[in-house]
This record gives structure tokens, sequence and C-alpha cells, in this order.
């Protein structure tokens, strides 16, 4: 057999290598993402992501509840388009967005178009694969 067909190094780590988030100078978080950031790092067995969680957290500013009557950072959003139907996420900062993995962040497309928005509004969202009109159906913490 070919040497070009053998491996050569076999102690090699052929697991991909995923860089861990870097956190900004401020790390506004849900109170939910504190939650779930804080259980994470508890069951996490990679020492540097957890590291990672313990920093977010302990940096962290809750962002407060209340009753919004428009989208803001934290607001569980509803909205509904012609093209997708019905959907509800929380609106939530890029920080958290990237550690964990849910909700809309204020800084992609989606998010930007919604912030400030309130119930019975129209916005429409320039997106990667197109433009799309979404209603605002409900705002709630």
């Amino acid at each position: 057999m070919s040497k070009a067909f053998t491996k050569e190094d076999d102690t090699a780590d052929d697991a991909p290598v995923v860089p861990l988030p870097t956190l900004g100078p401020v790390v506004r978080l849900t109170r939910d993402a504190v939650t779930l950031l804080r259980a994470e790092a508890a069951r996490t067995d990679d020492p540097a992501r957890r590291r990672l969680l313990a920093e977010a957290v302990d940096r962290a500013t809750v962002v407060p509840e209340g009753i919004p009557d428009r989208v803001r950072l934290g607001a569980r959003v509803t909205v509904e388009s012609d093209a997708e139907g019905r959907r509800e996420e929380l609106l939530v900062s890029p920080e958290e967005f990237e550690l964990t993995g849910r909700g809309w962040s204020v800084a992609s497309p989606v998010g930007r178009a919604l912030f400030g928005a309130e119930p019975g509004d129209e916005v429409e969202v320039v997106r990667p694969r197109g433009r799309i009109t979404l209603r605002v159906v409900a705002v709630r913490m």
C-alpha cells in the first residue's frame, strides 16, 4: 500500500477544533440564560468551556424583567408572516446567543428589525435568503 493512503501520526486528534466565543466588555444575559449557563457549566467535562461559562455568569448584567410595550432585550416576541407562519423567540444579546445558541440576537437582521417594534407593527427583514415581512403579534417578558 502506498504511504499516501496511510495515517502518518496515529496520535493526532481528528476532532475539529471549535473556537470558544470571546466575551465582550459587557455581558447582558436574560435570567433564563444565567440558569441555563450555570447548569451547563456544572455538567460539562471541558474545563475551558466551564471557565468561559462561569466568567459569563460572573460578569453578566441580568436584563431586567417587566412589562414591555415595545420589543427590547430580554423580551419574548411572537411574530407571524405569510411565508413562515407564527414563531416565538427571545430577543437576546450577541453574547447570550453565542453562549446558548437560542433566540434572536439583537445584532442579527431579525433582531435589528424588531428592536423597538410593538404589537401590530410590521417590519421588513433583509436576510441572506431574501426579504420577509414580519407582523409583531405579542411582546412579553
